[in-house]
């Protein structure tokens, strides 16, 4: 499991650094990354990519914890490894 905690940063860099997160879990044996950012707009995007890009298998549960969201993403991983 990947925690990252992104609270004060803002799009569009958050989701230029969790699709790399993404695909290193996408690349390997998958797994799930955990997130806490307090930008108003990641939701959106991550639900944007996440149905653009067709890979994930749960996208956007959001669970609200001391005002701050934090949103778990499972990834799909290549059994392969490759």
């Amino acid at each position: 499991m990947n925690s990252i905690n992104l609270i004060g940063e803002r799009c569009p860099d958050t989701m230029m650094f969790i699709r790399m997160e993404i695909r290193k879990l996408m690349n390997g044996a998958g797994g799930q990354i955990i997130i806490e950012s307090d930008d108003p707009v990641l939701e959106e995007n991550l639900n944007k990519y996440g149905l653009a890009s067709g890979l994930l298998m749960n996208f956007g549960n959001n669970y609200f914890k001391r005002s701050e969201q934090i949103f778990t993403i499972e990834v799909i991983g290549d059994e392969n490894g490759n």
